[in-house]
């Protein structure tokens, strides 16, 4: 018979696993998630609430499956961003709901008192405007903590760039396997910009001839297009181009200067 000490060693050993602590990705999703159930997302946004609940779900899942992985930290981050969008969608159509019921009143009475009701509710509106700029722009910068991603502006918008090396195998335009996570984020980010045109550039280094690069830009912008299309992004919205080695960001003299010209660039543009 083993001594009690031992049993209880074993046991403690065996139930590890059930006492690992949530990542705080997984943490931070839960506690959006329950501010977007207890906020007008639930009667005003049910359906991205609805959305913002599988995904958490999914982390969820991922949790007990294989606890603090990348995986789940991933899917955490998805439903957290999710969870904001419902509150902040169910907040302005609330918001705007009643800015027109203030609005009606004041055709109806046209009273001073009604008029500055609805100054008070349309300066409201500007701040909860601003504080969804505010998250759309928090979740456009945390895309360039992403590996293979940046984030900068130019003259066209907001430019998204992803490392060719990233997303493609050498000479092909076949997605890598743990490209989802990252490109799932960035089809999230593009779903908040429903009113924006989207840009989607291929471009290559200058090895091979320009017949070829041509053509493999357009096909790897196409693929990425094609992605951001299953997860959510208005078709309509995007133009896919390929650029071959057309605009270099760095010089193809050197082996670091021509992986970063082998790019995707994904465009939000503010100039359209």
């Amino acid at each position: 018979m083993k001594p009690m000490h031992t049993i209880g060693i074993l046991c403690c050993a065996a139930s590890a696993c059930a006492t690992t602590s949530p990542p705080p990705e997984l943490v931070e999703a839960r506690q959006a998630y329950s501010v977007s159930q207890q906020s007008r997302a639930a009667r005003y946004s049910p359906v991205a609430l609805h959305e913002a609940k599988s995904a958490l779900d999914n982390a969820e899942q991922l949790y007990k499956e294989d606890s603090d992985s990348p995986k789940t930290r991933d899917a955490a981050y998805v439903a957290t961003r999710r969870a904001e969008l419902a509150t902040v969608e169910g907040e302005t159509v609330a918001l705007e709901k009643k800015k027109e019921m203030v609005e009606r009143d004041a055709q109806a009475t046209n009273t001073e008192s009604t008029e500055s009701k609805l100054r008070g509710q349309l300066e409201q509106a500007q701040r909860d405007l601003q504080a969804a700029q505010q998250q759309a722009r928090a979740a456009m910068e945390k895309l360039g903590e992403n590996e293979g991603t940046s984030v900068h502006e130019d003259a066209r918008g907001t430019v998204i760039t992803v490392a060719g090396a990233f997303l493609f195998p050498t000479n092909k335009a076949d997605l890598r396997a743990n490209t989802d996570s990252a490109l799932e984020k960035i089809a999230f980010v593009l779903k908040q910009q429903p009113d924006k045109a989207i840009l989607i550039e291929g471009h290559t280094d200058s090895t091979g001839s320009d017949a070829r690069n041509l053509e493999l830009s357009k096909e790897r912008a196409e693929v990425v297009g094609a992605y951001l299309a299953a997860h959510g992004v208005s078709p309509d919205k995007m133009t896919v181009e390929g650029a071959g080695a057309a605009n270099p960001i760095a010089s193809n003299d050197t082996p670091e200067g021509r992986a970063a010209n082998r790019r995707v660039d994904i465009t939000i543009r503010s100039d359209q």
